[in-house]
């Protein structure tokens, strides 16, 4: 705890230490109408009162991220806190417009929660303000790891899957309700029609979404347990499966690279299959790392890249691996399945339009 020497202002007192301009700005975030015209009592008077309206509050502490979230707690909880080494990333936004008060003139990082906004959260978590955040926070994560494992998929499907998953149910007006603010803020998914879907199409104004949905047609959704889903809401989490492991141990073994950057190597990749880039995209990713791959080289690298990318969980799949989809659809031709091997007269999976044995198979 900071030093109880400190003195701990009102928060019109705070506010009095605002210059025109910081009121002027605070007051345009807290949507006060007419306030550049406002002399500064007067202005200070609504920022005053602006900050004093629950529902504000409330929306921003739905979407400050986890640290921030976890300060402004102990702001509440204690007289004074001290802060050390960086700031969360929403700090400054809570600080900016008074939520959290730091004190300027001290050598440690003082910072606390005035007495007014102590109240204001107060009757907010009397008002089931925790259980509505924990809810709603829930609720974007499930859209984080459908839309990382998916890449698309329908509302309905989206209230199905966390139902089935949750003692807590919820509905499609609801989801439409709460995630966007997420979208708001950043969120890499948004709404698309009757869908929800990554980020990654309104680089081409989201004229591939119907074709992935094309793609998945009716091939069954892969859906593991709670726990294993939400680990799909982190964007660079990935399986690592035996496949991974080889491309990992090559990697380190024969082109020398770090452990810390052959896993950053493999997220690149792993997204690379995930859309279905291509081979060519995969092999394009150790160029832009500054690895370069003798001829020698190639030959093995490519066969493992092939066995991740049969093993790599496909937006197109709805989730599943070519592996389990051979599996759940086996090609049979006179009771035999054939091997997912590539020959070496096939086109070569880079995409280069070459046999196999003239490309990646030399």
């Amino acid at each position: 705890m900071a030093s109880s020497l400190c003195e701990k202002l009102s928060l019109p007192e705070v506010l009095s230490n605002k210059t025109v301009t910081e009121l002027r700005k605070m007051a345009r975030g807290l949507y006060v109408k007419g306030s550049s015209s406002m002399r500064k009592q007067l202005l200070l008077n609504s920022v005053y009162a602006a900050l004093l309206v629950s529902e504000r509050l409330e929306e921003l502490l739905y979407v400050i991220d986890d640290e921030t979230w976890t300060l402004f707690q102990a702001a509440y909880k204690e007289e004074f806190i001290s802060l050390s080494g960086q700031h969360p990333d929403n700090f400054m936004l809570l600080k900016d417009l008074c939520y959290l008060v730091q004190e300027p003139d001290s050598h440690e990082q003082i910072v606390y929660m005035t007495g007014e906004i102590k109240v204001l959260f107060s009757e907010l978590i009397s008002g089931g303000f925790l259980h509505r955040r924990q809810y709603y926070t829930e609720l974007h994560t499930y859209a984080l790891a459908a839309v990382n494992l998916y890449g698309v998929i329908a509302k309905t499907d989206f209230v199905e899957i966390y139902n089935l998953q949750n003692e807590q149910q919820t509905s499609i007006n609801e989801v439409c309700a709460v995630l966007p603010r997420y979208i708001e803020v950043g969120a890499p998914y948004c709404f698309w029609k009757d869908y929800i879907v990554s980020i990654e199409f309104g680089e081409n104004n989201f004229s591939d979404v119907q074709d992935l949905l094309h793609q998945i047609g009716d091939k069954p959704r892969f859906l593991p347990g709670k726990t294993d889903f939400l680990k799909y809401a982190n964007w660079y989490f990935f399986e690592h499966t035996h496949e991974t492991d080889a491309v990992k141990r090559y990697l380190i073994n024969h082109l020398y690279v770090n452990e810390a950057t052959a896993l950053e190597i493999l997220g690149e990749i792993h997204f690379a299959f995930v859309v279905e880039a291509g081979m060519q995209a995969a092999i394009d990713v150790l160029d832009e790392f500054g690895i370069s791959i003798t001829d020698s080289q190639l030959e093995p690298l490519a066969q493992l890249l092939v066995q991740m990318s049969n093993s790599t969980r496909l937006w197109s799949n709805n989730g599943h691996t070519p592996d389990e989809m051979a599996d759940l659809m086996p090609r049979m031709v006179d009771g035999i399945r054939h091997s997912r091997k590539i020959g070496r007269n096939e086109p070569c999976p880079c995409g280069s339009g070459k046999k196999y044995k003239k490309c990646c198979g030399r």
